[in-house]
């Protein structure tokens, strides 16, 4: 009796072992041990495997004794992030890096961790959060990062010390823009930043100090007024675009503020949540909390209208 039960106990063992082993990841007959051994192999993940190279950041992903859990775009993911940056973004830089370390935790998540949890991310200060979804599916598995953009999972591939869940799109970190244009570009604010440009502001605009708050109108909101700002001399339109920017820092939600202070030396009011009233003219943020190197952005649906 006593032989029987230790012999059940030992093949109950082998097969919780072998199922456990069965679901790791083989690549070339070769079972994964590292992330990094499933990103090098996979041919999904091939534009990642490239960034990560470029970036030097193999070691993180390749090291059995640090096991890490890696979000990891697909190459769809990744060239949309790059058709989204400024033409001739490098690859290999601080922006990057930002990025793919916000995609990488020490800690071993499954797919469907309770939602609302969140792990810290090796981007300082930023982390990951499992959001809830309406898909179906692996698909279920949604997660959001600082600037809140939901990516969803679409495969988890296992390594015996790591696992990398693959996502359809690019998690976005707080610091993941490295100047207005990259901000402008990424969601399509471009008229803001082309005016921007044209009048001389650019540096200011991505001056680390002061920190500021830059509220940068969309496409639309540019062209409603197009005609208007054709009649503006040029110190005109200077001041409508420092009327976008204030020397203070301001996330949303908003707390309401009668006076915030700005650029043209006017002043703006803040209305809570997310609105925004002007000497002539209201907004609403539809993007929040976009942080840079320069301060925060948030995108409006309407041009601030000072007092010209």
């Amino acid at each position: 009796m006593k032989f029987a039960a230790v012999l059940c106990l030992v093949l109950a063992a082998s097969v919780g072992a072998f199922a456990e082993d069965a679901d790791v990841a083989t690549y070339g007959g070769k079972k994964a041990t590292t992330a990094w051994d499933i990103i090098s192999a996979d041919s999904n993940l091939s534009t990642l495997k490239a960034v990560v190279e470029a970036n030097g950041l193999v070691a993180a992903l390749d090291d059995p004794k640090r096991p890490v859990t890696v979000f990891g775009p697909t190459n769809a993911a990744l060239a949309a992030l790059v058709a989204a940056l400024p033409a001739g973004t490098p690859l290999a830089g601080p922006l990057v890096t930002n990025i793919l370390l916000q995609h990488v935790t020490r800690s071993k998540v499954s797919p469907f961790m309770r939602v609302g949890r969140s792990v810290a991310s090796l981007n300082p200060g930023n982390s990951i959060t499992r959001v809830a979804s309406t898909a179906r599916g692996h698909k279920a598995s949604a997660w959001r990062g600082g600037q809140g953009n939901t990516v969803a999972a679409t495969q988890t591939l296992k390594a015996k010390k790591a696992s990398v869940i693959v996502i359809d799109g690019v998690i976005l970190p707080n610091n993941a823009f490295a100047s207005i244009q990259a901000i402008a570009a990424f969601y399509n604010y471009t008229s803001f930043a082309g005016a921007v440009v044209q009048a001389g502001l650019l540096d200011a605009a991505n001056a680390v100090s002061p920190q500021k708050t830059v509220f940068g109108p969309n496409n639309a909101a540019f062209a409603a007024v197009a005609g208007v700002v054709a009649t503006l001399t040029p110190e005109q339109v200077i001041t409508v675009l420092t009327y976008h920017v204030s020397p203070s820092v301001v996330a949303t939600p908003f707390k309401a503020t009668p006076e915030l202070l700005t650029l043209a030396n006017q002043t703006l009011a803040l209305v809570a949540p997310a609105s925004i009233v002007a000497a002539a003219s209201n907004a609403t943020v539809l993007v929040t909390n976009i942080y840079y190197p320069g301060g925060v952005f948030h995108g409006i649906n309407a041009v601030l209208i000072p007092k010209l």
